[in-house]
């Protein structure tokens, strides 16, 4: 796997060197941010949802797997409301807003929160698709890293780490 790093976000994960991917910071639709996008296929040809640019999982072309993260944000933002522990466990995902999908086409998804900040690992895959590019899905989920790791003390991301527990005087 190679290793890309999401620095908007202090992350990085790895996605298998033959897939395509795009990093870096863009709205899919009003409510929608995209941070990252990887595919077993071009990423020019992903079809998109009618009235916006995210991923038509129904839609998906034949053989192809693509996995986004991604910030539901409009008023307010959807997510886990405590801080989540790395590694991701991808047996955890479940399906996205209860959309209906052909038999053959499948989308789950992953909420985490990272430094206070609700994000989701998107996964949409056709039954098609190798074996190899599915269970990739997990590998990568289960890749997600800090980068840099958070300093045990000090400033992180506008974060202050007043280390362990035990050395924090509110501890005792």
């Amino acid at each position: 796997m190679a290793r890309v790093n999401l620095y908007e976000l202090g992350l990085n994960l790895g996605i298998p060197t033959q897939w395509t991917w795009s990093a870096g910071f863009g709205y899919v639709n009003r409510g929608t941010q995209r941070y990252f996008l990887a595919a077993n296929g071009s990423l020019a040809d992903l079809p998109g949802l009618p009235g916006n640019s995210d991923v038509d999982a129904s839609a998906l072309p034949s053989g192809r797997v693509v996995v986004e993260l991604e910030s539901f944000c409009r008023l307010g933002c959807s997510g886990p409301s405590s801080e989540t522990p790395l590694p991701l466990d991808w047996s955890t995902a479940a399906p996205l807003f209860g959309r209906t999908l052909p038999s053959d086409r499948h989308e789950l998804a992953i909420g985490f929160r990272w430094f206070d900040q609700p994000l989701f690992i998107v996964a949409r895959w056709a039954e098609d698709a190798p074996a190899a590019d599915i269970t990739a899905i997990a590998d990568m989920v289960r890749s997600i890293r800090a980068d840099p790791a958070p300093p045990a003390t000090g400033e992180y991301r506008g974060w202050d780490g007043i280390g362990p527990s035990p050395a924090s005087p509110l501890a005792a």
